[in-house]
């Protein structure tokens, strides 16, 4: 009887549909701060290996290291000693933005498969258009303050661009403008980025705040 039992707790483990992580675009979301950072990539099969592609604006970042095992996926994040673990629920991962070299920086993650927006779906309607350079000045915790340039494309509520400062730029954003803010986020791997602003007109943007990372944040 025993053995019988075995054998059909083996026949119905091998019938079991083993999961799954759905090809196309996903939309992402690290909790930074305890605000959401949202980002998007696809997912796409080249003969059984699987591929996914971060974006940001023009960006695509290619992770080659993706695996799947039980009912979790792993992706390996480029150069960065950094991964993504998450648990597979059809439509849904839910997991963690692992840093292998600084563990206690880890930031919850999560993601929606079919979505493929940031922070709101992309329209035509009239909005303030910032598309152009900007004087930005960051000021940290302890009040050192960064200069800035901000150069910003927009199309519709769609808004791109980057900051340069000194010691280099913000990478890639990508975010929307609304009735009186804008929103702009990056995640490349290594990088999660944040920004969100009050718009006190065309030419000035005020109360801003700059998220990076677990811990630390600026205003700008």
């Amino acid at each position: 009887m025993r053995f019988l039992l075995i054998l059909l707790a083996a026949a119905i483990f091998s019938c079991s549909k083993p999961v799954e992580l759905k090809t196309g675009t996903w939309r992402g979301v690290i909790d930074c701060q305890g605000h959401d950072l949202p980002f998007t990539f696809d997912v796409v099969k080249k003969s059984d290996s699987l591929l996914v592609y971060l974006k940001n604006g023009s960006e695509k970042i290619l992770l080659d290291e993706i695996s799947v095992f039980g009912d979790s996926v792993k992706m390996v994040l480029h150069i960065f000693d950094a991964e993504i673990h998450a648990k597979i629920d059809g439509d849904k991962l839910k997991g963690t933005f692992i840093k292998n070299y600084a563990t206690q920086a880890n930031q919850p993650f999560s993601a929606t498969f079919g979505e493929d927006y940031r922070f709101a779906k992309n329209t035509s309607e009239k909005t303030t258009d910032f598309s152009g350079k900007y004087q930005v000045e960051f000021k940290t915790p302890k009040g050192k303050i960064i200069p800035s340039v901000g150069i910003f494309e927009q199309d519709g509520n769609h808004l791109t661009g980057s900051f340069l400062t000194p010691t280099g730029d913000y990478r890639y954003l990508e975010g929307i403008v609304t009735k009186d803010s804008l929103y702009l986020s990056c995640f490349d791997g290594g990088h999660a980025m944040l920004l969100t602003a009050k718009i006190e007109s065309k030419n000035k943007i005020s109360g801003g705040t700059f998220y990076s990372g677990a811990f630390q944040n600026a205003r700008a």
